[in-house]
């Protein structure tokens, strides 16, 4: 090759990948574009250190690229998102490890969910884009001690909240949330589940003097979907969302003359 052929080539070369690393020095270097494999290829060469991206097809499908973490901005610039973050433009929908799109998990990491010896509960609680608080008349199930006497036995408290059948005219579970970006206030809601609270066993201590009471801190776990119904002035409750929802905190379970008197959950981050 003649060194005017070479020079030629050299600096085409250069002026090519120039134009693919946009700065804001020079916001208007036009974009190249290069096969999905190529880009793969380009970017793990720079960094040992790896991110994994879902990078976006042009038919608008994603796929797993792992690359080089300085090469995840110039990615992010043009549409595609890291593996666990949400999906662009559906909020409630993140990515997993497979880059395929399945709903978002809300973590509760603040507030309580109080629950009384007539199995009535009240709660107020929320994590990052959620909020729900409202009331809850009975749980689908609850085991702690068949309400018996329960000094000196090793148990664990167990509450399943379903709300099988939400019906606007008899609210089981009615109240108030924002999930995401939708806030469904001031009209209330019909929660249903399966909410699923579990503590860790423990034993139940005598009751203390001179008052005949007892109470015992455990850890706690929350799992399930929450859901909420539309049923203000409707005939039939519409559904409005359905999300995971998962947390954890410390339960204060409470008894009176050995017997189950109420237990509240409070939640942490």
């Amino acid at each position: 090759m003649s060194s005017r052929a070479w020079f030629v080539s050299i600096m085409f070369g250069a002026g090519l990948f120039a134009g693919c690393n946009l700065s804001e020095g020079n916001p208007t270097s036009p974009a190249v574009t290069f096969p999905d494999d190529a880009v793969a290829s380009r970017d793990a060469s720079a960094s040992s250190t790896k991110v994994a991206m879902c990078h976006r097809r042009e038919d608008g499908t994603y796929h797993r690229l792992d690359l080089a973490s300085p090469a995840a901005p110039a990615h992010r610039a043009h549409g595609d998102a890291a593996v666990g973050e949400a999906v662009p433009e559906a909020a409630l929908m993140v990515f997993n490890e497979a880059c395929a799109s399945v709903p978002k998990t809300f973590v509760i990491t603040k507030g309580s969910w109080v629950v009384d010896n007539m199995w009535m509960s009240r709660f107020d609680i929320s994590g990052q884009d959620l909020t729900a608080t409202g009331l809850w008349r009975e749980p689908y199930t609850a085991r702690v001690c068949g309400g018996g006497v329960c000094t000196g036995q090793t148990i664990t408290v167990d509450i399943l909240y379903v709300n099988t059948n939400p019906y606007p005219q008899f609210p089981l579970a009615s109240g108030y949330a924002t999930v995401g970006s939708t806030s469904y206030n001031p009209y209330p809601i019909e929660f249903a589940g399966p909410l699923h609270f579990v503590t860790q066993p423990f034993t139940v201590p005598p009751p203390e003097s001179p008052y005949p009471a007892a109470n015992v801190q455990v850890p706690f776990t929350l799992t399930g979907e929450l859901k909420g119904y539309l049923v203000y002035g409707l005939r039939d409750a519409v559904l409005a969302f359905d999300v995971p929802v998962s947390g954890h905190g410390t339960a204060t379970v409470r008894f009176l003359s050995g017997h189950f008197w109420s237990v509240r959950f409070d939640f942490e981050e």
